[in-house]
Formats: structure tokens, sequence, C-alpha cells
């Protein structure tokens, strides 16, 4: 049986009980692990008492926690500053004395790697848009979130193609197709000052300019029929670090002259977004980055919503013309956006229809079959060697 070593980065904890999608999915893996036991896996991450509370649960994961101290608000997987130096040799001493087949660092950069751990055993484990030359010298392998990614590499660096393995992301499925009661739905909209008749359309997603939510919001407001709606914006720009930003101040300020109508809600707990899902009858994905994956868009279709999205990075992989509404990001993005909400909030058969086809495209999206993947990537990369 494989024994690996997966290191975190250094803002959230695993078990992922302060939110960060690669620490739900690195969750993921652990809770599938313990149902069919695979592999072994000893999970490296940040200190925090919560999450050591959570691991406690688990027979076939080990966890390491490296106390580090963040002076610094900021979730950045690629900065490379002394704290990140400090982190790093504090994993190689946790490790110094173990014996992994193979250790991965997740958002490996070349100042991530860790000298004492042979090249052989170092994989790479990247969740962003940002494509790295040059990967392959300090890592034997690179597992990417998508095909999209994958294709990235394949295209825009010399990368051997045999060394970039894409491995598409997952939720658990049942978190979000949960139903809730119609008294549970009526005290959540009571709660967010929603009437029984008005079209909830939602955002969740970090607030940063790259998510598309500022241009969520000036479509909305340019909606010929907003008067029948209000839009939730679900999260912040720094997961459970409850923190405001300029741009977020700037979102307040755009947002102002309708707050009857649009609710932000701050960080919610991924295991209570299904609650917010089961209030909504429309989620909007507008990315203005090439987004990796997006794990908000299967979460949304595991919810039984219609999509609108932008054509950013993997997205248009993952849904299709039957449940979702794909923008283009262009000149016109933003009017085109409002027309496609306008187009969606009009319709109750189409959104019913679209919400359907999204619940039957999403399954193959789910964490059985997310760590059955992830072995078969380690077994089949370990007979090769």
């Amino acid at each position: 049986m494989l024994n690996i070593c997966i290191v975190m980065p250094r803002f959230f904890p695993v078990p992922a009980v302060k939110g960060g999608a690669v620490e739900q999915l690195a969750t993921f893996l652990a809770d599938e692990n313990e149902k069919t036991h695979k592999i072994d896996i000893t999970f490296i991450s940040v200190y925090d008492e919560l999450a050591i509370e959570a691991s406690k649960k688990y027979k076939y994961s080990k966890f390491k926690y490296i106390p580090i101290e963040l002076k610094e608000e900021k979730y950045d997987y690629s900065s490379a500053d002394r704290a990140l130096t400090e982190y790093m040799n504090k994993v190689e001493k946790a490790i110094k004395e173990e014996n992994f087949d193979y250790v991965i660092i997740q958002g490996g950069r070349k100042e991530h790697i860790i000298p004492m751990v042979p090249f052989d055993k170092r994989i790479t484990y990247l969740h962003g848009p940002k494509i790295e030359h040059g990967l392959h010298q300090y890592y034997k392998a690179i597992m990417v979130v998508s095909h999209f990614i994958a294709n990235c590499y394949y295209e825009q660096t010399d990368t051997p193609r045999e060394c970039v393995i894409p491995l598409e992301n997952a939720i658990h499925l049942e978190d979000f197709s949960k139903a809730i009661s119609d008294d549970e739905k009526k005290k959540i909209k009571q709660k967010y000052n929603i009437l029984e008749d008005d079209i909830v359309i939602n955002f969740c997603g970090r607030t940063i300019a790259e998510k598309g939510v500022k241009e969520l919001i000036q479509a909305f407001k340019q909606m010929e029929n907003v008067s029948k709606c209000k839009l939730i914006i679900m999260g912040n720009c720094n997961y459970a670090k409850q923190v405001k930003t300029p741009f977020e101040e700037e979102l307040f300020k755009i947002a102002e002259e309708m707050k009857d109508r649009i609710i932000f809600t701050g960080f919610i707990p991924n295991k209570e977004l299904y609650k917010i899902h089961n209030i909504s009858d429309v989620a909007v994905i507008p990315s203005m980055f090439e987004e990796p994956f997006g794990l908000t868009v299967i979460e949304a279709m595991a919810s039984g919503l219609p999509l609108i999205t932008s054509d950013a990075g993997a997205i248009p992989d993952i849904v299709d013309d039957k449940n979702a509404i794909i923008v283009k990001r262009d000149e016109n993005f933003i009017s085109n956006l409002s027309v496609a909400l306008d187009k969606l909030v009009c319709d109750k058969n189409l959104r019913e229809r679209m919400g359907k086809h999204s619940e039957e495209l999403v399954q193959d999206y789910d964490t059985p079959n997310y760590y059955d993947n992830f072995c078969k990537i380690l077994y089949d990369f370990d007979k090769k060697q």
C-alpha cells in the first residue's frame, strides 16, 4: 500500500474547519480513504485547535500540525516570503524521520520543494490558473485540476506531456442535493428579508475582482425585471478570515442604492451552503479570469440549479447549453449577463428543465470518483517508476 504525504498551504487547516477549496478537497480524500483505505495518508497543515479535534475521527489518515504566525491576512499560494520559508522548514523537520512513497505539495512551485525529498518522490498538485515554466525540473509529476489547465501546460510550456496529470475536482454530492423543509426555507428568507415570491439569484465565492462579482452586481442593476429579484452574495475575500478590502468596499458602494435587493452574507461554512441553494432559483458564476475548475459550478449543479456562467477557463468543459447560459467575456459582458438573468427570471419552466439537467450532469463529480481517480493516478505513476 502506498504511503503518501500531502503538504497543505500555510493558510488554512485540514480537516477544512476554516474553509478553503483546496483544504476541502483534501478533506474529501481523508473521508473517502476511511471508507476504502487504498492508501495511507499523512496531512501536514497549519496548526488549528478545531482541526485537531476534527482529525480525531480518522483512522487511516494522520495529521501533523505546524504552528506559524500569519502576519498578513493574505491568501496567496504563490507568495514566497519569510513565512513560507519558516513553514517549509518546519514541514521538513516534521517529516524528516518518515519514509513516504510520495510527497505531494499542494500548490507547489519551485519555492515549495523540500530538498531532503528525492526528486522521484516529489509531486506538485496545482489548483490555480497560473502556468509556470520549468516545474518539471523540480517535480517528477504535476497534477492539475482540469483538462483545461493540462492543455495550457501542453501548449504553453515545454513540460513533457507525461508529466502533467489532470485530476478533476469533486464534491460530496449529497451535501448539496439535500432538501430543507418549507419552514426552514421561510426562516432563511426572513433572515435575509427575502419575500416568498422573490426570484433568488445567488453568487457563491470569494468577493475578489477575478470572480466577476462586480460585473454581476452591475448586470443585476440593469435587469428589466430586477423588482422581482433578490441577489444574494455568499462569501468574502478571504474565506473564514473575515476581513474587508477596498474592492469589497467598492462592491458595497455600487450595491448601496439597491441594498434592499442585494444581500451580502459574508462567509458561510461549506456545510451550510446547500441551505442558500435551497432558497435560490438561479446560480451565477461570472468569473473573469481563467477558472482552473470551479467548485462552485458543481455545487450549484448538485443543488439542481440552472446556471449562468462566463466562458472562463474550465467552466465550459463542466456545463453545457442544457443546464447553463454561457456568457462570453467581451465588451458586452455586463449587458449580456443582464439579458441572461432576465431570461431565466421570466421562465420558470426553463429554470426547472435546466436545473434537472444540472443534477444529471454533475454525477461524475462525486467524491468517491475523485478519490478513486486520485489513487489510480498514484498507483499508475508508481508502476512507471
